[in-house]
């Protein structure tokens, strides 16, 4: 049988099984073959290609979540993501679906793209289909989170795999995140390459952002998880008033950069430039974990479009 009249078989046999809800028993008698053969044709169909199973889920958006999101805090959109049973991988898959829509309608010819790290993002660049821009720079907004990373969510890899789905060129920030000292990372910040890449940054016109929470827990915590950071540090991070990070900077809980500190120590385009310039800030985050951070974040004018899901929510909105 040509492949043509094979496939258009399978067709008709997958039509009538799973759209007409016939029976393999029912389809067997029409056909003049036996059950079990149906069987093995519908196990083709799928193979081969002919049947592809989609599932959609029921309201996957909140929208009166969303609403109550861009009035209540000013923001050019928002994207809420219904938790509903759904595991945190799950919604988090979700989340960067929504992510990569947003930013799609975003991208365009001619544009500088500076990029965060986590699995947020790694989930919103996974999720993006190639675009048709010419002439975009991705830009590695912040030292790399090092050796302990998991290289697939840090800066390096994300900004080359963002680069090569928007057929664009990238510049890495080759430095750690957090230095040792605010002298290690002032002596660091002269070279030349460094003040290259930042300067770029400075003039992204849309930063893929993060936002990550203060806890000691390694699974929570990618400043915890790569090492740079001791979970007992975390004491002396709070007296300090920190409640989150984006982009590598910590903020306290009205949504300012912290002065001095730890932010003393980071290598990153500064975030407070980057909110001065003219860049869109897309901001990916999302689980009942990130809800005193995210809220932080709105309350200081730190993003413009939130991605996120309702129990991140649900504790202030």
């Amino acid at each position: 049988m040509k492949s043509d009249s094979r496939k258009h078989l399978l067709a008709e046999i997958a039509s009538m099984y799973y759209l007409e809800r016939r029976s393999q028993n029912e389809i067997a008698l029409e056909f003049g073959y036996s059950r079990s053969a149906i069987s093995r044709l519908l196990t083709e169909a799928e193979l081969s290609g002919v049947v592809e199973h989609k599932i959609n889920f029921p309201s996957i958006r909140n929208v009166e979540l969303e609403e109550k999101l861009i009035h209540r805090y000013k923001l050019q959109d928002a994207i809420v993501v219904n938790r509903g049973k759904l595991s945190y991988a799950q919604m988090l898959h979700f989340v960067g679906e929504q992510g990569a829509e947003v930013f799609n309608k975003l991208i365009s010819d001619d544009q500088i793209i500076s990029i965060s790290t986590g699995t947020s993002i790694f989930e919103v660049v996974n999720a993006l289909k190639p675009c048709q821009v010419t002439n975009v720079k991705i830009v590695q907004i912040l030292g790399a989170m090092g050796v302990k990373s998991d290289p697939s969510v840090d800066g390096p890899e994300l900004a080359g795999s963002l680069a090569k789905k928007v057929h664009g060129s990238y510049y890495a920030l080759n430095a750690p995140m957090l230095m040792d000292s605010k002298g290690s990372r002032d002596t660091i910040l002269r070279e030349k390459s460094i003040i290259n890449t930042i300067e770029l940054a400075y003039k992204s016109d849309i930063v893929l952002a993060g936002v990550g929470c203060i806890t000691e827990d390694p699974r929570d915590s990618s400043v915890v998880r790569m090492g740079y950071m001791e979970p007992h540090e975390f004491v002396e991070i709070r007296e300090q008033g920190a409640v989150g990070y984006t982009c590598g900077w910590f903020f306290n809980e009205k949504g300012k950069i912290i002065e001095g500190q730890i932010n003393d120590r980071v290598v990153a385009a500064d975030f407070r430039r980057i909110r001065e310039g003219k860049a869109t800030v897309l901001a990916i985050a999302a689980g009942e974990k990130k809800a005193p951070a995210i809220k932080s974040a709105l309350d200081g004018r730190l993003l413009d479009i939130l991605i996120t899901d309702s129990s991140a929510l649900e504790s202030f909105l």
